[in-house]
């Protein structure tokens, strides 16, 4: 009778401790002497890109440059960044939006986003596009007169874990 209980506390303890080593030895603690955050910083030349559409007539065409760049006054982006690039319009006014980079090649949109490009970390890095507006001559219908769009420029980055 003796033996069997000290069989029970036996297996008891053992499952005890081997339950104990699995959850535990998941569990870590990342110790750092730093308190430096690596910064992120992806930064659009205009944060407001201001285009008056109000006084355009049918078949006038606006290009508005606008810069993409890693550094913030003197402060240089840390991490690796994916970005990307989101025009809208409210479609009072039918415009048409088509989005330049700097070789002057247009950009495919797709659900009115660029493909993701990438931002270094390592040097400093600018990117140049050209949003154009449109204003097709065939579209001079009288109820825009008076009429106002406004246009969205919205540009997201992604950290990049590799």
């Amino acid at each position: 009778m003796k033996c069997r209980y000290l069989l029970i506390i036996f297996i008891g303890v053992l499952y005890l401790s081997t339950f104990n080593f699995t959850t535990s030895r998941y569990i870590g603690e990342l110790q750092s002497d730093s308190d430096i955050v690596a910064i992120p910083i992806l930064t659009l030349s205009n944060n407001q890109l201001e285009v008056k559409v109000e006084d355009m007539l049918p078949g006038e065409t606006r290009e508005v440059p606008f810069i993409v760049s890693n550094k913030e006054n003197d402060q240089l982006n840390e991490v690796l960044l994916d970005y990307n690039i989101k025009i809208t319009s409210d479609n009072i006014i039918p415009l048409t939006l088509e989005l330049y980079n700097d070789k002057d090649e247009k950009l495919t949109l797709t659900e009115n986003k660029t493909a993701e490009e990438r931002m270094p970390y390592d040097a400093e890095a600018t990117r140049n596009y050209k949003l154009k507006i449109i204003w097709n001559e065939k579209d001079n219908d009288y109820t825009y007169a008076n009429k106002t769009s406004h246009i969205s420029v919205e540009l997201t980055g992604t950290q990049v874990i590799e």
